[in-house]
């Protein structure tokens, strides 16, 4: 198996030197996980495919306009023309791009992730990559809150006591790098958000709790 990908960090975190985050690192890489998430495969696939089949849509119809487009040169009615080879342009480039997006999603899929005490782990293919909470930047939860259709308190209450669905995960590192996860590709994806949205927000008031000390032991630090 090939050696882990770690996620770089311009500097060790407060309170940590090198060393010691390179052995947290180290840790990460053979550390039990917390919850194990793997790939919903037959979703991954599914999406795919989906995305697959919308894309032959504007290939179709940049196929028509190019036939209307030489039918057009053939009449010597050169701006129609221009326009149609302009707009079945558009289609073939839009389809093509729909392909790749599709290609991506496939080949891009997490096999599975993996929560642990020290940080994240997840495995793409036989390239792993390890991020300590330390080395994420940032963590944004996308969500959608169902429309009640009502106002007033009863809309408010409505809407109060209405599931939300999360629908995906990106996770910013450092290192500018971005993991997004969405929803129905991996298995409980519910619990995975919720538990690195929070566990995010505990790294964030650790930092500052110890910046707060380092910043009181350098002002009444003896000369």
């Amino acid at each position: 198996m090939p050696a882990p990908q770690l996620a770089s960090h311009p500097m060790a975190p407060d309170g940590l030197d090198s060393p010691t985050v390179e052995y947290e690192r180290g840790r990460l890489a053979r550390e039990i996980p917390l919850s194990l998430h793997e790939s919903a495969t037959l979703n991954c696939h599914s999406m795919a495919i989906k995305r697959f089949l919308w894309a032959l849509l504007p290939l179709f119809f940049a196929m028509i306009f190019a036939a209307v487009t030489v039918n057009m040169v053939k009449k010597n009615l050169v701006p129609s023309a221009v326009f149609g080879g302009v707009l079945s342009g558009f289609l073939f480039l839009w389809g093509l791009w729909l392909i790749s997006k599709s290609l991506q999603m496939y080949s891009d899929r997490i096999d599975d992730l993996s929560i642990c005490h020290t940080g994240l782990r997840w495995r793409k293919g036989e390239k792993q990559t390890l991020a300590l909470w330390s080395d994420i930047a940032e963590v944004d939860v996308s969500s959608d809150t169902p429309r009640t259709g009502q106002t007033g308190l009863v809309g408010a209450m409505q809407a109060w006591s209405a599931a939300t669905t999360i629908n995906s995960v990106t996770i910013k590192l450092h290192s500018r790098e971005t993991l997004v996860v969405r929803r129905d590709t991996v298995s409980d994806f519910v619990r995975f958000a919720n538990t690195v949205k929070s566990r995010h927000e505990e790294t964030l008031q650790e930092a500052k709790r110890s910046g707060g000390k380092s910043a009181f032991n350098r002002a009444f630090a003896l000369p």
